[in-house]
């Protein structure tokens, strides 16, 4: 910024050194020409006088001859009288140049300072165009008048500095605040999770299990103040631990799904997906899992994929996921499932590729129930 400073000012300083005018360049220019051509100037204002009024038989003394003439005659006629007046009137102006001729004659001086002043002049003029790449004097006043409005923004960097650090500073007081406020209010709530949560493993097998949920205080992000982990144990007598540590995978599961069962009536997810989170569960645990599914599907969209077929059997509506290897390269596909169909590929998933009738007859009773 110092660097951009320090070149606009000098660009500045040499444009307002110039002390350049709207409309001077045009006339330095014509002024140069005159002085440039200042001798022959002379020679012919003084040529024209003479010719004029300067030497004997001028066009002056002639016009005088003329008009005395013409008076003598002008009663004679109004045609006379017309002519007469007219050339009267040309006289008059005649002599009227002819004082301006010698007047000019006489005054106009070379002067070979000036020319050279006004050679330079002009070419300090063209150096600036040419620098800044324009073509007349008002753009460069046009241009001495941003980098003024740029040199002053600059110099009042250090103020605006301040007051963007205290905006800042401000800003981020306000940022604490709710910060503090939304971690209080979080805070509340962990007791309550932790008996939900207990009660509902308790449903889904895990009578012993232990919940407790722990925070500390981190750095702002955009999730707040609070680094908050999931303390977790199956079993009497250990204490909870993180759950990367201790959790078995049904254990996971089953957690993972009691959260997002206590979420989904506090979050407005129009779809929920459980992929897999039947993971190490069967029998009782499973019915008990499926049932809480139906109730989460009576206020949201409920996707579940599954390999056990007491979670399968429950769905509304069944799709099969396949890969195709008819073609080079395998495609994953998926098929929304008739009755009958249904019906075979829970028998698949309890009897194996080729089920067996009582296999077929489970799963129409797991369908029909």
């Amino acid at each position: 910024m110092q660097q951009e400073k320090d070149f606009n000012q000098f660009l500045f300083d040499e444009l307002d050194k110039a002390q350049l005018k709207t409309g001077e360049q045009d006339e330095l220019e014509e002024k140069l020409e005159v002085l440039e051509n200042g001798e022959l100037i002379k020679v012919k204002l003084s040529e024209a006088y003479q010719l004029v009024d300067g030497q004997e038989f001028a066009a002056i003394q002639n016009l005088h001859q003329a008009t005395e003439s013409l008076k003598t005659i002008q009663s004679y006629g109004k045609n006379f009288q017309e002519l007469s007046e007219r050339l009267n009137s040309s006289f008059i102006e005649i002599q009227d140049i002819a004082k301006e001729l010698e007047i000019a004659a006489n005054e106009f001086e070379h002067q070979p300072d000036e020319l050279q002043q006004t050679q330079e002049r002009l070419s300090l003029v063209y150096s600036l165009q040419q620098k800044h790449h324009v073509d007349s004097v008002e753009e460069l006043l046009k241009i001495k008048t941003e980098l003024e409005e740029k040199l002053l923004a600059v110099a009042d960097v250090e103020g605006s500095e301040k007051k963007l650090q205290k905006e800042v500073d401000e800003a981020y007081l306000q940022m604490n605040k709710k910060a503090q406020a939304i971690s209080q209010q979080r805070i509340q709530h962990f007791e309550r999770l932790e008996n939900e949560l207990k009660a509902l493993l308790s449903g889904l097998g895990m009578e012993d299990a232990v919940v407790k949920i722990a925070n500390q205080t981190k750095t702002h992000d955009k999730s707040g103040i609070d680094d908050i982990k999931i303390l977790f144990s199956a079993n009497k007598g250990i204490a909870p631990q993180n759950l990367k540590s201790i959790a078995s995978g049904g254990e996971f599961s089953r957690l993972m799904f009691a959260i997002k069962y206590i979420m989904a009536d506090k979050i407005a997810m129009p779809t929920i997906i459980f992929d897999e989170i039947d993971t190490g569960i069967s029998g009782e645990v499973a019915i008990k899992m499926v049932n809480m599914m139906q109730r989460m599907a009576e206020n949201h969209q409920v996707i579940t994929i599954s390999h056990l077929p007491q979670i399968a059997a429950k769905g509304h509506q069944h799709y099969f996921v396949f890969k195709d290897n008819t073609a080079e390269k395998s495609v994953s596909k998926i098929k929304l499932l008739s009755d009958n169909e249904r019906s075979l590929e829970i028998a698949k998933m309890i009897g194996g590729e080729n089920p067996s009738e009582s296999a077929i007859q489970s799963a129409r009773e797991l369908l029909a129930v």
